[in-house]
């Protein structure tokens, strides 16, 4: 009976879901889970109750769902940077995703405050330094 229960889907089907599964506006955890319920889903079908080719398949279809999950990823940044680790295991891949997701965000944040602590003179582009150090240099003349 539990068998039943956990092969309503057809193999096709899964590994069609597996193969266009896109993250969306799903958090990076999500997308994650996502991809790993329909591998387990998608070997459990294909297993069709054999346990030795459950182990076989688990390992094939893992690498299906490690490259699902990057090409799916939204950030394409994100994604060739997956892409380029070779991940063997999913749970690897979505948590060097979301790691590598933080450090992103975080020197983005970084990188948008950066300017903001110069010291520039109000209404223009120069530096407040470098102006002060320009009306050096005249005062200097002007005291000869």
């Amino acid at each position: 009976m539990r068998r039943f229960f956990l092969t309503t889907k057809s193999a096709a089907s899964l590994s069609t879901q597996l193969v266009q599964i896109r993250q969306n506006n799903m958090s990076i955890e999500d997308f994650g889970r996502k991809v790993e319920n329909l591998l387990v889903e998608l070997t459990i079908a294909q297993a069709d109750g054999n346990s030795e080719a459950l182990q076989i398949l688990r390992e094939t279809n893992e690498k299906l769902a490690i490259n699902a999950f990057a090409n799916g990823l939204q950030n394409p940044e994100l994604r060739t940077i997956i892409k380029a680790r070779n991940y063997s295991k999913l749970n690897e891949a979505i948590r060097g995703s979301k790691d590598e997701n933080a450090s992103t965000q975080s020197s983005k944040v970084f990188s948008l405050h950066r300017g903001s602590y110069h010291n520039t003179v109000r209404g223009s582009n120069h530096n407040y330094r470098d102006s002060q150090r320009s009306n050096y240099g005249n005062f200097n003349r002007h005291n000869k």
